[in-house]
């Protein structure tokens, strides 16, 4: 099938904008295996979306088997690279999901509430690591004024 037949199903079903414009965007950069591998950062920037929705939006068209991801490593460092798109154009051409999901909104819920957590993760962790320079700051001074007054040094200010 060739890709602008994939785009008019795709327009005939009822998917929000972004969901939408994310999967037109994907099978724009497919190979005739409807294989892709754009970074989120690209696709964020290329749809200007912010990468958390980007990152939601992908997950909800995995959620409802329109794409497939697979992640990739380098071999050397074993870090990760851009994730592997595959279009399912089975599903597509049903129109209905592998699985019921819930819907986009209550996913970018779920994921709100995991990214305020991790927010306050940070802060903490934040506070933690100020709080361990403060004691260690209030040390040296102490250590200072320990010296300057064992010494009967002058206070050099």
């Amino acid at each position: 099938m060739k890709k602008s037949e994939i785009k008019n199903i795709l327009y005939k079903r009822n998917l929000k904008s972004r969901p939408l414009s994310i999967l037109l965007y994907l099978i724009d950069r497919a190979n005739k295996d409807l294989v892709c591998f754009p970074s989120i950062k690209t696709i964020s920037k290329d749809l200007n979306i912010s990468v958390s929705k980007t990152k939601r939006v992908l997950n909800y068209l995995v959620e409802v088997g329109y794409i497939e991801k697979t992640e990739r490593f380098l071999d050397i460092t074993g870090k990760q690279t851009s994730n592997l798109y595959t279009i399912n154009i089975n599903n597509i051409e049903k129109g209905t999901p592998i699985k019921e999901f819930k819907n986009i909104e209550e996913i970018e819920n779920i994921q709100n509430k995991e990214d305020n957590k991790n927010i306050n993760d940070n802060n903490k962790s934040i506070i933690n690591e100020s709080l361990t320079i403060f004691e260690i700051n209030n040390e040296i001074c102490n250590s200072k004024y320990n010296l300057i007054k064992k010494y009967k040094l002058k206070k050099i200010i």
